[in-house]
């Protein structure tokens, strides 16, 4: 599903297969994570507690992709290289952590974009984002949360990939995990 740029889950007993969802995509649900830092000497306030912001450099610089593919009637192979500085027809020399896929028969063009996707799809995991908050009962992963108030790269949509209930003493909490899927997202600070 996701190399087809498709969501696979259950409803009850219905399995669905839709389009990737975006924020901009009609019929998204975008929620709001209230977050305002107004200075130093005053408090942080935000609508989440234990908001945490995790962002691992290791994926963000040391990531290639190498895709390949092999024509087997025109006796033809292609390659591509994807990276953090963009495409190559050749592997860089610090490659970092290479990750290599092959799919048969497809064209150069077809390629290039596997390569970019799938490098986009393992760069996603880079950003992390978790909170625990107050139960909102019709939050759910497919949704999204914009997050607003950092005055840094963390600003902007994130999809929500998971949510946790709990009904306790404490009352209905959840705890929550967004990942940003717009890798290319506000990047001009990459050190925030």
């Amino acid at each position: 599903a996701n190399s087809s740029q498709a969501d696979l889950y259950v409803d009850g007993k219905t399995l669905i297969c839709t389009p990737m969802l975006s924020p901009s995509s009609s019929g998204a649900v975008v929620h709001a994570l209230q977050y305002v830092d107004t200075g130093s000497n005053t408090p942080i306030r935000s609508s989440v507690s234990d908001l945490n912001l995790r962002r691992d450099y290791q994926i963000a610089k040391g990531v290639m992709v190498h895709v390949l593919s092999w024509d087997s009637r025109q006796r033809t192979k292609v390659e591509w290289y994807f990276g953090p500085d963009g495409g190559s027809a050749r592997k860089a020399s610090e490659a970092g952590n290479l990750h290599s896929f092959q799919f048969p028969g497809l064209r150069m063009d077809e390629v290039q974009a596997k390569a970019e996707q799938l490098y986009h799809e393992i760069v996603a995991h880079e950003r992390v984002i978790s909170y625990e908050a107050p139960g909102m009962i019709n939050l759910e992963p497919r949704h999204f949360m914009r997050l607003a108030g950092t005055n840094s790269t963390w600003d902007g949509t994130h999809a929500v990939d998971s949510v946790v209930s709990a009904y306790s003493g404490a009352g209905f909490r959840q705890s929550v995990t967004l990942r940003n899927r717009d890798v290319t997202q506000g990047e001009a600070q990459e050190y925030d």
